[in-house]
């Protein structure tokens, strides 16, 4: 692969401006840095280069354009937490309501992919995708070509100016214009807003620096590609993760609201108020962590919140999507397909069994919750032998799948091996491993999608990291070499939508007054294009377990990383935080799931959360019971400044 780079300088008006390149990493073929302006400097090798231009004040623009004369087609095209092979394996439907439907060529066992019109290439890899680093994990863009087994990334760091940079990805090209320089934004669902990106202004004598790193290098597949982004993520910023906020003045707090009169129904928790959701945002989930963390109250709850999740159970042995005011209802009248009636995301079974069986163990089995549990399993291994896939949304009477070809239940395979361990039923064991298997192909092409229900089959984190969950479970069983490199590869994707490094929030912002720090933020999905305290919804152990396995204390930072940032987002009596959308504080004790870094709710929405308590709440009470008491995480803790 032959690639060079560019500085391109476009002076709007004159200007003086600094720019410079820092350890250029320029590995096999890639053998040209050029620098293009007014003199025609050029530069070559490993130097550092730097470039000025004397002027008077005013606007100011540069880009640094990689280009790829041999750029192949079916190229691998990457940005972290935005766009996996371009996001164009799924058809682009028309959807101007968020939470986009699927339409009737959407479902099906083997339906055509659908997503919304969040930026992607198009199927053949034309189109152009332009966004800016508040849309990324990281501030990073790369490629990788299987013909030539090679990849590229490219880091810069997310601002110059005190704007953000931006990303355009077309054929043949990788581009970042300092600061950003989108024709048209993104907003939740659409691609047509207007543009907010403006140019710098310097005054007289002015200059502005940026850093940049680039690389090129072997890699044989998607997975080789994804592990060097996995080591090199944190190459450029070196942002320190935010302490260990896990205190006991925080618990206090924290299960205060899980005991006020939102989060407690009177019958059970749920962590949406007036609404209990079991699987994807809780359940089972927050029960265990409750119970072995909480009072002689909240256990009591505990076990309520349990018996009330076994009497709402199909038949079929599918859990219903939601219990509204004591009804099993249609799961999200709001999300899925509109023309299949009584569906059941199945991802929210899968968690429900697995998470529900951690809850058995814990709090002593009752007769009932293991029949709720042996019901569950059941419905699961019925579904993929007579469908050969567990799909992403399911019939709750039947377990027909309705919308296929998805790894929304990635988690079923360790919720089924756990299954066979407490009930002895062999076929558990082997559904669970047949199933990983086959999930394992999203692997070899790089994106798991179709994980949440309100985003059709965008790529993203939760399906990624559930995944991870079931590739290090059958590693443990195993102890085998096949399997713990399938938890690599699971975790390599599944570091990508992790945020490396503390992202500088607009000072008037509710983050930015608070000083968030938001290394270790979890992006959602390249749909809604937030990142989120905790990972939707798990406590992220599965890295302390691959770190176990392999020794590779990256797995062990990335988890700390993921950890401590979600303390930070509890809203206290002596640290409120302010919800814009609602205009009052967010109550004590709540997690909002926003961390707006993307403008795509709204240019006024960077760093602002709206009111309302999220299933973040309980990522924070599972990253608790799972993780502070584990030797790893024996550090001292102290309260958000």
């Amino acid at each position: 692969m032959h690639s060079s780079v560019f500085l391109t300088v476009y002076p709007c008006s004159k200007f003086d401006i600094i720019y410079t390149v820092m350890n250029i990493l320029l590995i096999a073929a890639l053998s040209v840095v050029s620098v293009s302006s007014e003199t025609g400097d050029v530069l070559g090798g490993n130097e550092m280069v730097s470039y000025s231009q004397r002027a008077e004040s005013g606007m100011a623009a540069f880009s640094l354009v990689c280009d790829f004369p041999e750029w192949e087609d079916d190229s691998y095209v990457f940005l972290p937490a935005c766009a996996y092979n371009g996001n164009r394996d799924a058809r682009e439907t028309y959807t101007p309501i968020y939470p986009p439907r699927t339409t009737a060529e959407g479902t099906g066992p083997n339906p055509v992919l659908e997503r919304s019109q969040y930026p992607a290439l198009r199927a053949n890899g034309s189109g152009e995708i332009a966004v800016t680093s508040g849309d990324l994990s990281v501030p990073c863009a790369g490629v990788w070509m299987p013909g030539a087994k090679k990849g590229f990334l490219v880091f810069t760091e997310q601002q110059v100016g005190g704007l953000n940079v931006g990303f355009t990805v077309r054929r043949g090209m990788i581009r970042v214009d300092y600061p950003a320089n989108r024709r048209r934004a993104y907003r939740s669902c659409t691609a047509n807003a207007i543009s907010p990106d403006q140019k710098m202004l310097l005054p007289s004598g002015g200059r502005v620096e940026t850093r940049v790193k680039t690389m090129e290098f072997d890699a044989a597949n998607v997975s080789e590609f994804l592990e060097r982004f996995f080591r090199e993520r944190k190459c450029l910023i070196r942002s320190e993760r935010a302490p260990n906020g896990y205190t006991e003045k925080l618990w206090r707090v924290t299960e205060a609201a899980w005991n006020g009169p939102a989060l407690w129904s009177g019958e059970c928790y749920h962590q949406e108020p007036a609404k209990y959701v079991p699987g994807w945002t809780g359940g089972p989930h927050h029960v265990y962590p409750l119970y072995r963390l909480g009072g002689p109250v909240t256990r009591e709850r505990a076990v309520a919140t349990l018996d009330f999740q076994s009497r709402h159970q199909a038949k079929s042995g599918y859990y219903y999507g939601r219990v509204v005011d004591g009804r099993d209802v249609v799961d999200e009248e709001l999300c899925g397909p509109l023309d299949c009636p009584g569906r059941t995301l199945v991802r929210k079974t899968a968690e429900c069994l697995y998470f529900f069986i951690r809850c058995g163990r814990q709090m002593g089995w009752r007769d009932s919750w293991r029949e709720s549990c042996r019901k569950a399993a059941d419905a699961l291994v019925k579904t993929w032998r007579e469908e050969g896939q567990f799909g992403q949304w399911v019939d709750v009477e039947t377990g027909r799948v309705l919308v296929g070809r998805s790894t929304s239940a990635a988690i079923a395979p360790a919720a089924l091996l756990d299954a066979w361990r407490e009930f002895g039923r062999d076929e558990y064991r082997r559904v669970a491993f047949e199933s990983c298997e086959a999930y394992c192909r999203d692997l070899d092409r790089g994106v798991t999608y179709g994980g949440p229900g309100d985003a059709l089959m965008a790529p993203d984190s939760e399906s990624a990291f559930a995944l991870l969950e079931s590739c290090v479970a059958l590693a443990e069983e195993t102890k085998g070499a096949v399997w713990i490199e399938r938890s690599r590869r699971a975790a390599a994707l599944a570091s990508t939508w992790v945020m490396s490094y503390s992202y500088v929030f607009p000072e008037k912002s509710t983050f930015g007054r608070l000083g968030v720090n938001t290394v270790g933020a979890v992006f959602a999905n390249a749909q809604n294009k937030h990142a989120a305290p905790g990972i939707c919804t798990l406590s992220g152990d599965s890295l302390l377990r691959l770190y176990r396995l392999t020794g590779d204390k990256a797995y062990l930072e990335l988890c700390k990383d993921i950890a401590y940032f979600i303390p930070q987002c509890v809203s206290r009596p002596d640290r409120p935080i302010y919800a814009k959308e609602g205009g009052a504080d967010l109550p004590s004790g709540w997690v909002n799931e926003r961390v707006n870094t993307s403008d795509f709710a709204g240019f006024g929405q960077v760093g602002e959360i709206f009111l309302g308590a999220c299933w973040s709440g309980t990522s924070l009470l599972m990253s608790w019971a799972d993780l502070m008491s584990q030797p790893e995480f024996d550090e001292p803790s102290q309260e958000a400044k």
